[in-house]
């Protein structure tokens, strides 16, 4: 639901196809809390979505399937458009029910959880310049993304260090 709580968005998929494989994003207007004027931004046949945030601007960014890679769009204005296209998994499949991979911090950056050649890495994209930065960390694998104002926080662990959640600021 967006801050103001006037838009919904949510993903959606039909049998025979599963989420990984198929699946779209709608966006409704909420009117006296129902949602209204139910249309689809993102996905679709052969295509799948993983996750959705709104952002600071009010449109909607999302992890979805771009050439075969789950990476990091933004739909605003009735336009879809990538926001870093590489050949590296930036989502997570849904039978990982609960595992957030992208956040939206309050001045707009956005970060997610990429994976590449089995090593997951936090990375973060300046729209104002499109470039995605690796942060520098010493974990491997994270899970469960979340942001607010200039901090991340996620669940973290690396071969030598136990599961912990942790706390960056940006």
């Amino acid at each position: 639901m967006s801050a103001d709580g006037h838009t919904l968005i949510f993903i959606a998929w039909d049998m025979p196809h599963m989420p990984w494989e198929s699946a779209a994003l709608y966006r409704a207007d909420l009117v006296d809390g129902m949602p209204r004027q139910v249309r689809q931004i993102a996905g679709g046949p052969d295509r799948s979505i993983c996750q959705a945030e709104f952002d600071t601007q009010g449109g909607v960014v999302l992890l979805g399937e771009v050439n075969g890679w789950w990476n990091p769009l933004r739909w605003h204005d009735g336009a879809l458009h990538n926001l870093w296209t590489r050949p590296i998994e930036c989502g997570f499949p849904r039978w990982q029910a609960n595992m957030r991979q992208l956040a939206i911090l309050e001045d707009g950056r956005v970060a997610w959880i990429a994976t590449q050649q089995g090593q997951r890495r936090l990375l973060l994209l300046d729209p104002a310049t499109a470039a995605a930065t690796p942060l520098d960390l010493p974990w491997t694998e994270y899970a469960s993304l979340s942001g607010m104002g200039d901090r991340l926080a996620c669940v973290a662990a690396a071969p030598d260090r136990r599961p912990e959640v942790i706390r960056i600021s940006l």
